[in-house]
């Protein structure tokens, strides 16, 4: 049980560095327009 805890603990201060590399937000005309772009229009 305490190992456990301590994994639960360790990915709790863990997980908002690995966070940081993500964007933060998607947008429609940044993320997904041109996807749709590339894929539909020939």
């Amino acid at each position: 049980m305490k190992r456990l805890l301590s994994i639960a603990a360790l990915l709790a201060v863990a997980a908002p560095g690995f966070a940081a590399d993500t964007p933060k937000q998607v947008t429609f005309s940044k993320d997904v327009a041109p996807i749709f772009q590339k894929k539909c229009q020939e």
